[in-house]
């Protein structure tokens, strides 16, 4: 079986909107990787491994993390 590992930092995509969008409300790195990925099917003879690394917005992302 193959196998492919998907590392969480947070980020844009794990952001979520709240409220009215003309007033702000969104953040980011709110999900975790395990919600990103729970609706994405995995193809026949493929195993999906996840692990939450980081949860950081994309703009406070260095070397460090």
């Amino acid at each position: 079986m193959r196998q492919v590992w998907v590392l969480g930092t947070g980020g844009t995509i794990a952001g979520v909107r709240r409220g009215d969008e003309r007033a702000g409300g969104y953040t980011a790195a709110v999900l975790g990787v395990d919600d990103l990925l729970a609706g994405v099917p995995c193809p026949s003879g493929w195993a999906v491994q996840a692990e939450q690394v980081a949860s950081v917005d994309s703009k406070d992302m260095g070397w460090a993390t």
